[in-house]
C-alpha cells in the first residue's frame, strides 16, 4: 500500500509540474551551475519573481524533515551525508525548486549564549548543497521535536 501511495504521489507531482510548465512560459528553471537568483514579490505584490526580471517564480517542493526511518535531518546528516545529497538530487529530479527544512534549537545552541559551531558548519554545507543542486532552501525552526532534547533553559 505504501509503495502505491508513493507511486501515485510521484505521478501527481510530475503531472502538476508538467501542467505548470505547459501552462506558463514564465516559470523559472535554473541550471545548477548558475547562482540562484534572489526572489522578491512582483511590483503588483501578487506573486513572486526572480530579482531583476519579470519571470514568475512558483515555489514547488518538499518538506525535508524526516527520512524514511523517521530520523530528523540533524540526527543523521553527520554520518550519512551521501543520503542527504542523494535526496536533494532526487527532489530536484522530481521538479522541486524549494526544499523546506525544519531545524531543532537543541542542535544549534548548546546554551543560551553558546552556538553549536559544528552544526552551524553543517548547515552551511547544506546551503551550498542546495545552491549546487539548484533548489532554494526554506529554513523553518528552530523547533523542539524530541521532548528529551528540549533544553532546560
Amino acid at each position: 500500500m505504501v509503495n502505491r501511495v508513493q507511486f501515485l504521489t510521484c505521478v501527481l507531482v510530475l503531472m502538476a509540474r508538467a501542467a505548470l510548465a505547459a501552462g506558463t512560459n514564465d516559470a523559472v528553471v535554473m541550471a545548477s551551475a548558475q547562482p540562484l537568483a534572489w526572489i522578491r514579490t512582483s511590483a503588483d505584490k501578487t506573486h513572486f519573481v526572480c530579482d531583476g526580471t519579470d519571470c514568475r517564480f512558483v515555489p514547488w517542493g518538499f518538506n525535508y524533515d524526516r527520512d524514511e526511518a523517521g530520523r530528523l535531518l540533524e540526527d543523521y546528516w553527520a554520518d550519512d551525508w551521501a543520503k542527504v545529497a542523494d535526496d536533494f538530487q532526487e527532489m530536484k529530479s522530481l521538479g522541486a525548486n524549494v526544499v523546506r527544512i525544519h531545524l531543532q534549537l537543541c542542535r544549534f545552541m548548546k546554551s543560551p549564549g553558546q552556538p553549536d559551531e559544528i552544526n552551524l558548519a553543517r548547515l552551511g554545507k547544506l546551503v551550498r548543497l542546495a545552491e549546487e543542486t539548484g533548489v532554494y532552501l526554506d529554513v523553518t525552526g528552530l523547533g523542539c521535536y524530541h521532548k528529551e532534547d528540549i533544553p532546560p533553559w
